[in-house]
């Protein structure tokens, strides 16, 4: 399993996943980054020297897997209902989506084995898709 740090391959990967560099200008100066989807955004991926913190949550690594630059990605490009579907908050936590992953993976397949709500299985497939079609 690849891993990343805060370097130019991991900068790289985030713009190339539509996340645009938001740095200021004193941040430049002492070597840190800041990415978002959009300038205003709340959510932020920032470069604290080699430390990654991830804001509008409270998570940093050091080291990511690639299991989490994917749940990374996968916070800044769902929408704002289906965000609230796999994290109630909206604060990024790297536990909470990964068991929120799993519990809506068994919810879709009890669903599609009765053939219950059409409306709910197409929005569990649509999160579990986003997440499957992050490419790195």
């Amino acid at each position: 399993m690849q891993k990343f740090q805060a370097n130019e391959e991991l900068e790289n990967i985030l713009l190339k996943n539509n996340l645009i560099e938001t740095t200021s200008s004193r941040h430049k100066a002492k070597g840190k980054k800041s990415f978002k989807k959009t300038k205003s955004s709340t959510k932020e991926i920032f470069f604290d020297y080699e430390l990654i913190r991830i804001y509008k949550g409270d998570e940093s690594k050091f080291i990511l897997t690639e299991e989490n630059l994917r749940q990374i990605l996968l916070y800044f490009k769902l929408n704002s209902v289906d965000l609230k579907e796999l994290l109630e908050t909206n604060l990024f936590n790297f536990s909470e989506i990964s068991e929120r992953l799993l519990s809506i993976e068994k919810e879709l397949k009890s669903l599609e084995k009765f053939q219950l709500h059409k409306p709910r299985q197409s929005k569990l497939n649509r999160i579990l898709s986003a997440y499957q079609n992050i490419e790195i």
